[in-house]
């Protein structure tokens, strides 16, 4: 390294210790392999001289054994079993000794060997002669001749045997005894290792450990902000480099600070003042959800200073609950919440009005991904409520003055049709009718229009009683029982375990179910199926109506619930209307405490279903659950 003279270099004095080390290491390592190696020859030896004829000499006197039971059988009158299982039980032996006969390593082998193999002649031929005798002289030549024999070579192949078996205890009383001292040796060797390797230690530590010591204590000190903290530099070696160069590092460091301190004060003031001068009121809260910053917007809205809020609840500042869980809920899961989990605006009272605002909530990370906090921000859209109430109101108005000459054109073109004042030929009865139709249209647009200004204008009064879901639904299915016959479509109840009450106002679910079924009716093809059910879930009821029309397109399914939104579809037969009906619905349902949604794939259809709230239960039984009913 330059700058540094050999001799005095800590690389130098470490990889000459290195050096040594590794000898040493690897001597250990030859005398590990040669005693493993004269191990595995012993072990080798047990194994390959001796387990064949082991083998061969039990496997020898099993054929003997299933020999003499071939004799047995012979003599008990199964000749031609007894011929098979002795030739096939005989050529087993035959290879075993010639096993035994071609692996003979051990002393007085060859004249066990030789004594088997004339004795095992001698009882073959016995046999032979077993055959020829009659009945009633085999089993006494058998118990004099030939089972004499047959003990005299079973002894003969248990000498073999045992012959081979000590022969193997000897090899692994040789192998124990070299195994005990490779063992001893290694351990020997190994110690004179490890002490030299911690001599060897010792010696760094002194070189190496005992500085970086002192670089760990700077570096905490540095990590502490201390930047004006010095390493001694005690040596000319890498260490005393390293030490060199580490101050520096720190010089540079302290400067670099001083320079970005002084930035991010001049973008903290920037993005102080941008908070400050912003209409939105913006709150920031921990994780604890304890508040860290509120701007003037939020200090005015909430009758609080910073100074005061910070460090507190977020609900000892702000007692809102419903806007607090969705702040702890983006504490819990690391995501803000959605437009469609925000169920309501904000209303705030203050400066003696009511003022509306918008909810935005976003989670604040580190770069890493670490929640560190939540940013609430509230837009004040109260204009945006005024307008929209002003359009109410103006809806509401001119919808009244359309009443009266609507009902009143519609009556002149009753009274028309009926003759009252004239004939009519068939051409202009043509053009009344169609007149009625427009005029009925625009009726119910006009009735719509006024249903939606009362409920949303908050005069909606819900007359709330406790009636059975079944009374309601075959009520509005009523209704529609000749449009449904007219188009030959199949009705289905799906009723499940409707059984007790719920709390609602029936004539404003009928109006409910009527949109739902209408639409239904509006887009199943001749011959459709229209499902209505209805099914408990927990403290709630479910209630849908299911077409087999075409659907709704997933980027419409909130939009539908909106006024004035309809689907166009080109071509659909009977579509039309003014887009109020599941506005209305969703109000009306909402006011009950409910919640209304659609459920859809395109070309399979649409299942719109709606809550309610279950007050009591009943024990009353009966109905058509799940009958298909073609006339409705």
């Amino acid at each position: 390294m330059e700058g540094l003279h050999p001799k005095r270099s800590l690389r130098a004095k470490v990889l000459v210790g290195y050096l040594v080390l590794i000898l040493v290491t690897a001597g250990l390592g030859v005398w590990a392999v040669v005693n493993f190696v004269t191990l595995g020859g012993a072990i080798g030896q047990i194994m390959q001289r001796n387990y064949r004829s082991v083998e061969a000499a039990q496997s020898m006197l099993e054929s003997l054994e299933r020999q003499d039971s071939a004799e047995l059988m012979y003599l008990f009158g199964r000749q031609e079993q007894g011929q098979d299982l002795f030739n096939s039980s005989g050529a087993g032996f035959l290879e075993n000794y010639m096993r035994a006969k071609d692996n003979i390593t051990e002393e007085g082998e060859p004249e066990t060997i030789a004594t088997i193999d004339h004795l095992y002649r001698e009882y073959v031929l016995l046999f032979d002669r077993l055959r020829r005798q009659n009945p009633e002289n085999a089993g006494l030549f058998y118990m004099n001749q030939v089972k004499p024999h047959f003990n005299a070579t079973k002894a003969a192949c248990r000498d073999l045997l045992v012959i081979n078996q000590e022969a193997m205890l000897r090899a692994d009383t040789l192998a124990r005894k070299r195994s005990g001292y490779a063992i001893y040796s290694s351990i020997a060797v190994s110690a004179l290792v490890v002490i030299f390797g911690l001599v060897f230690g010792l010696k760094i530590s002194r070189f190496v450990v005992k500085p970086l010591g002192s670089f760990a204590m700077a570096a905490r000190e540095i990590g502490d902000g201390k930047l004006d903290y010095a390493v001694q530099e005690q040596s000319e070696d890498e260490i005393g480099l390293l030490a060199k160069e580490f101050n520096k590092m720190a010089a540079r460091l302290s400067h670099y600070r001083a320079m970005d301190l002084e930035r991010l004060t001049a973008e903290q003031r920037k993005s102080g003042v941008i908070v400050d001068t912003i209409d939105d009121c913006i709150i920031v809260t921990d994780r604890e959800n304890k508040i860290t910053l509120i701007n003037p917007a939020a200090e005015n809205v909430f009758g609080t200073m910073e100074e005061q809020a910070k460090g507190k609840h977020f609900l000892e500042v702000i007692g809102d609950e419903a806007l607090f869980d969705l702040i702890k809920k983006t504490v819990e899961q690391g995501t803000g919440p959605g437009e469609d989990e925000i169920q309501r605006p904000l209303t705030v009272e203050y400066g003696g009005d009511m003022h509306v605002f918008r909810q935005r909530i976003s989670p604040l990370k580190t770069e890493s991904g670490g929640l560190t906090g939540v940013v609430t921000v509230l837009q004040d859209i109260t204009h945006l409520y005024e307008i929209d109430r002003m359009k109410s109101d103006f809806v509401s108005a001119v919808s009244h003055e359309f009443r009266t000459p609507l009902t009143s054109m519609l009556m002149a073109v009753g009274l028309l049709l009926d003759g009252t004042a004239g004939e009519i030929n068939d051409r202009q009865k043509q053009l009344l009718n169609a007149t009625e139709e427009d005029v009925k249209r625009l009726t119910n647009l006009v009735n719509n229009l006024l249903d939606l200004s009362r409920i949303e204008s908050g005069k909606l009064e819900l007359d709330i009683v406790h009636i059975e879901p079944r009374s309601i639904i075959e009520a509005s299915l009523e209704r529609f029982r000749q449009q449904i016959e007219e188009k030959g479509a199949v009705i289905v109840r799906d009723y499940q375990d409707l059984h007790f009450m719920v709390g609602a106002d029936p004539k404003k679910i009928r109006l409910v179910l009527s949109n739902l079924l209408g639409n239904a009716l509006r887009y199943t093809e001749a011959g459709g199926k229209i499902t209505v059910g209805a099914a408990r879930k927990g403290e709630q009821i479910h209630i849908w109506v299911e077409d087999t029309g075409p659907g709704v397109p997933k980027e419409y399914r909130e939009k539908i619930f909106e006024k004035f939104f309809q689907i166009r579809r080109k071509g659909l037969a009977g579509a039309g209307g003014a887009g109020l009906g599941l506005a209305i619905a969703r109000e009306i349902v909402e006011a009950h405490g409910g919640r209304i949604w659609v459920e859809s794939r395109e070309g399979k259809g649409s299942r719109f279903v709606f809550t309610l709230s279950v007050v009591e239960q009943t024990d009353r039984r009966g109905g058509n659950d799940g009958q298909e009913d073609p006339s409705g």
